[in-house]
C-alpha cells in the first residue's frame, strides 16, 4: 500500500510504522496543546483532582534529558500523562511509545508526539532507537510505562521491560 495509512512492509517487518520514524519531525506543538486541553477536561469531567505527592518535581536540569517512568493500570493513564505535561514541563517536547497498531488505528497521535513500537523483538530494538534519539536531546521529555502495556497494579511479579535501563545507561 501507498500513501497515507501505509505501515506494512519494510518498516512493520522491522517493528516499526512509517508514522515512528522520526517522532520529533511528526510531532506538532499545536496540536499537542489542543490534545493537552481537551484531555485536561475530560479529567476534569472524571476526577475530582489530580495531585502530585510533596515535595513535588525535582530540580531538574535545563542541559539533560527527562524520562517519566510510571505504570499504566487503565485508559486513563495517557490522559493524565498528555494533560499534566504541558504543566510539568512547558519547555519540553513531550514523546512516549504506543502500540503501533494503535497508531496504525489513530494516526493523529503521530502528532502530539506517540510513535508505534510493535510487541516482539524487533519492535523493542526500534523503541530503544528511536527513544534513544529523543532522549539525546535535553529539551525533551519521554513518558513510559513500566511493563510496556496496560497491567494490574495488584499483579506479580511487576514483569518490568528493561527498555528505559538501557537509555539512561
Amino acid at each position: 500500500r501507498a500513501g497515507r495509512g501505509a505501515g506494512t512492509g519494510l518498516l512493520a517487518e522491522r517493528g516499526m510504522s512509517r508514522r515512528s520514524d522520526d517522532p520529533a519531525a511528526l510531532r506538532s506543538e499545536p496540536m499537542a496543546r489542543f490534545f493537552a486541553r481537551v484531555m485536561r477536561r475530560q479529567l476534569a469531567r472524571g476526577f475530582r483532582a489530580v495531585r502530585i505527592a510533596r515535595p513535588g518535581l525535582p530540580e531538574l536540569p535545563d542541559d539533560r534529558p527527562v524520562m517519566v517512568y510510571c505504570n499504566h493500570p487503565s485508559w486513563w493513564d495517557p490522559a493524565v500523562v498528555i494533560a499534566l505535561h504541558e504543566r510539568l514541563f512547558p519547555a519540553r517536547a513531550g514523546f512516549g511509545p504506543i502500540e503501533a497498531a494503535m497508531l496504525e488505528t489513530y494516526p493523529f497521535m503521530a502528532r502530539i508526539g506517540l510513535f508505534g513500537v510493535s510487541p516482539d523483538r524487533r519492535g523493542a530494538a526500534a523503541f530503544l532507537r528511536t527513544a534513544g534519539a529523543l532522549v539525546a536531546r535535553p529539551d525533551r521529555v519521554i513518558w513510559i510505562t513500566a511493563q510496556g502495556r496496560f497491567a494490574d497494579p495488584r499483579a506479580r511479579p511487576l514483569d518490568l521491560r528493561p527498555g528505559a535501563a538501557h537509555l539512561l545507561a
